[in-house]
């Protein structure tokens, strides 16, 4: 989970990203042996690792289900993302050429293992991951765990994308069949009620409760594409399932899901249930567990660190308003956390520039510290009449209306087509869609004829 929970630094520290990647790919033999421990082919990462590559973890479920541990895929998808992630800050070319990292190889065999692992489903034209275990660990050996789909789905996309970055054939590289294996996973979804289900044949009643954040991490840190309402959805159906002594960092995704939904009053309280019952005094030691009685102390891990990271990443992804895209940083209403003017974020590197952002209420603004001459950097406002702006050293950038967003890209554009990183879903699934309210302001003749017209369009 270190590529998703335990390092937010992506912005800042570089070389951890950069050596953690090292770190996998120097034991892509062992996550290979991992992988095919079970039947997979590619490589598999274990749920706890150390100098070997093998599997240390030390949970007790082996004895009775000799996979459990390695029922937790999403593991090696989370390798790939944060190779994503990495990529897409900094453009370095050495996980390409040099052979310590072997970026290249490592996105392939990632998405072979987990293209492996989806089985097509003839009953409803869909392919299936059987037997996995989500990041809610309570709940394992179930079909089609939400947040593996897409975490997968992307992986692959993701994979097939870099292989033309590694001017590889791409289609040798990640076959078709992976591509279209991530097109058509069997995403559990309710279209009635517009909510993700965490696993196929989920039953909220029978289910409860949720012993960790899942379902809802598809908004982050997955950036996963669907509607608002879907993700208000979400947040709201598991909420009320979630276990109260649940690990620190589930309530830290919360903040951030309310903050991108906009709803400001359970932002801040979820923000401040993400630490002040885990922190022990006085040196505020991060725990797994809450702290509230000397029962609580004495389970769960101590100086935990995806708890501190969850935290550090609401503050970046959720009330800063960051999301790392392959083509560009995109900044959606940045604002101060709860207690604080102003939120200042030091040395954030992009695309080998520096840049601090003090972010305020009413405003934000940018000073550039160091601009890299190889990939000049351009700022567009998100508004309908905004041009690009160059963004030079020595300038103060003040951005009014921040609270509408903002994005930072570079004129020098990669060649290759972008990930797709999508899941064919029902109509208004989409993001740019909110069928929700376009259907409410349909009348009957409207929506034959949009009807209509997918049918053409689809056959």
């Amino acid at each position: 989970m270190s590529s998703t929970l335990c390092l937010p630094f992506y912005h800042f520290i570089l070389a951890w990203q950069k050596n953690q990647i090292r770190y996998r790919s120097a034991l892509m033999a062992a996550a290979s042996a991992n992988a095919a421990l079970f039947g997979g082919q590619g490589v598999h990462f274990p749920w706890e690792s150390a100098y070997s590559g093998a599997d240390v973890s030390p949970d007790s479920c082996v004895k009775d289900d000799p996979q459990c541990n390695w029922r937790k895929i999403f593991i090696t998808a989370g390798v790939s993302w944060a190779i994503r992630q990495y990529y897409s800050l900094t453009r370095d070319r050495d996980l390409m050429i040099n052979p310590v990292f072997r970026g290249c190889d490592l996105s392939r065999d990632i998405a072979k293992f987990l293209a492996n692992q989806a089985v097509y489903n003839p009953k409803n034209a869909r392919y299936d991951m059987t037997g996995i275990t989500g990041p809610d660990d309570s709940h394992p050996n179930r079909n089609n765990n939400a947040f593996t789909l897409c975490a997968a789905s992307l992986a692959i996309h993701w994979a097939r994308y870099f292989s033309c970055l590694c001017q590889r054939n791409e289609r040798e590289e990640v076959p078709d069949e992976y591509v279209q294996k991530a097109m058509y996973l069997n995403l559990p979804y309710d279209n009635v009620k517009r909510l993700h289900l965490q696993f196929q044949g989920f039953d909220a009643e029978k289910d409860r409760p949720i012993r960790q954040a899942d379902t809802i991490m598809l908004n982050y840190p997955l950036n996963w594409n669907y509607s608002y309402d879907i993700m208000r959805n979400d947040l709201e159906f598991y909420e009320t399932i979630t276990d109260a002594k649940t690990p620190a960092m589930t309530w830290s995704w919360f903040t951030v899901g309310w903050k991108w939904t906009k709803e400001q009053n359970k932002m801040r309280s979820y923000f401040l249930k993400s630490y002040q019952d885990y922190l022990i005094q006085p040196f505020k030691v991060w725990t797994e567990f809450n702290e509230r009685s000397m029962a609580d102390q004495d389970v769960g891990n101590v100086n935990f660190l995806p708890g501190m990271g969850a935290f550090l990443q609401s503050i970046i992804y959720g009330f800063a308003g960051f999301r790392i895209r392959p083509d560009k940083l995109e900044v959606n209403n940045p604002m101060p956390p709860p207690g604080a003017s102003r939120l200042i974020l030091y040395n954030f590197q992009y695309l080998q520039s520096n840049l601090t952002f003090i972010i305020e209420a009413d405003k934000t603004t940018i000073q550039p510290i160091a601009m890299s001459t190889i990939y000049p950097l351009i700022l567009k406002r998100n508004l309908t009449n905004a041009v690009e702006e160059s963004i030079n050293t020595g300038a103060n950038i003040v951005i009014n209306e921040a609270s509408n967003g903002f994005f930072i890209y570079t004129s020098v554009l990669e060649t290759c087509e972008h990930p797709r990183d999508y899941i064919y879903m029902p109509w208004g699934y989409s993001p740019w869609i909110n069928a929700a309210v376009i259907t409410k302001s349909m009348n009957c003749v409207s929506l034959i004829v949009l009807s209509n017209a997918l049918s053409i369009f689809t056959n």
